[in-house]
């Protein structure tokens, strides 16, 4: 369940909590893999009285997995061309190893690379410059 409602008192004088969960994205989840969190304080007829963001299910398990992810690990984690897109500008200071060169290949399709074979130098093209058409 992505929320859930508990009736009772609240401390801003309300009638019931509404509690909806999130991931680290902001995409809801169920209370179980929730990172994020937001308290509602609502009156009986829906009215909001308060609203509170919150984090929950911080244990060190969740910590080690999710929240301490180096940046590479954020990259290869990105599975399409377009998430790739979004978050371009994060990945800029990345080290273009072997695995990243790799992984950029098979988001986007293998490229040509033109400069140092050791790190990105030049433009990434699907082919070389002088075999175009």
């Amino acid at each position: 369940m992505t929320h859930k409602k508990i009736m009772g008192k609240t401390p801003a004088g309300g009638d019931y909590f509404e509690i909806y969960y999130y991931d680290l994205d902001g995409k809801p989840v169920d209370e179980e893999k929730a990172l994020k969190c937001i308290i509602r304080e609502c009156k009986a007829d829906g009215t909001l009285l308060n609203e509170v963001f919150g984090t929950c299910n911080y244990d060190e398990k969740i910590l080690k997995g999710v929240v301490k992810m180096s940046l590479k690990e954020e990259f290869l984690k990105i599975e399409t061309q377009a998430e790739y897109d979004l978050r371009r500008e994060n990945f800029r200071d990345l080290p273009k190893d072997k695995e990243v060169q790799a992984h950029l290949e098979a988001i986007h399709g293998k490229g040509y690379v033109s400069g140092n074979p050791n790190g990105f130098v030049g433009e990434l093209y699907k082919t070389p410059p002088r075999q175009r058409t």
